[in-house]
């Protein structure tokens, strides 16, 4: 099958005007959401507009994964602006769980992110570059996407690392409130001591593993600083 040039090139032109419209749209929910000090703003001085930039308070959000919460970890996250366009966000969450049928479910873990944003900072569509890292001490639950096939039987305990992308967007809810959903894929290198029961001392094996999947998901809640 043969690709028509003029076809590609009304695709592209297509292209390029939907994301042109998307940005648009996004600015002016922006503006209308946002406080003045989101944008440029012009001071007339003698007749000449000067334009200046204030602190905005978009420049730093504070934020927590609502649905990492769900599985009973406290979590923060905490988003700088670095550009116009781009981000760097900071988060981790810490799990003490472990409740006295003997599950453990303990972990931690520091994710920090490097985020480009398609129109603006904090507004519309991003793609993401992450990093993570931790530690944990899991036995007898049952985990989605686990490494490790036997962890109802055995407890598990080691630390981890690795990396991915991300793919997300946020929605403007009012002048100092985001609402975000986003997910991510990588790789993660798993090193684990196993032992036979919660309370055992000795470990009976000790390897690593090679992980690749989703290692992100947020639905998450910004307060702006």
């Amino acid at each position: 099958m043969k690709f028509s040039g003029k076809g590609l090139s009304l695709s592209i032109r297509i292209g390029i005007g939907w994301l042109f419209l998307i940005c648009g749209t996004n600015k002016l929910e922006a503006q209308d959401n946002q406080p003045p000090t989101h944008n440029h703003l012009l001071v007339e001085d003698n007749r000449v507009w000067t334009p200046y930039i204030t602190n905005s308070p978009s420049s730093v959000a504070l934020k927590t994964n609502i649905l990492y919460g769900a599985t009973l970890t406290p979590n923060l996250a905490l988003e700088i602006g670095l550009g116009k366009k781009t981000t760097l966000e900071f988060g981790g969450g810490y799990n003490f769980y472990e409740p006295s049928s003997g599950k453990h479910w303990k972990h931690w873990l520091v994710q920090p992110e490097f985020r480009y944003w398609f129109c603006e900072r904090f507004n519309g569509t991003f793609l993401g570059i992450h990093a993570l890292g931790g530690e944990y001490n899991f036995a007898k639950i049952n985990l989605p996407l686990a490494v490790f096939d036997d962890l109802k039987d055995y407890r598990y305990e080691g630390h981890y690392y690795g990396g991915g992308i991300s793919i997300g967007y946020q929605w403007i809810l009012g002048k100092r409130w985001n609402f975000e959903a986003s997910v991510g894929a990588g790789y993660v290198r798993v090193h684990y001591d196993k032992y036979r029961c919660t309370s055992c001392g000795s470990a009976i094996d000790t390897g690593t593993k090679n992980y690749w999947g989703p290692t992100k998901a947020t639905i998450s809640l910004l307060f702006f600083l």
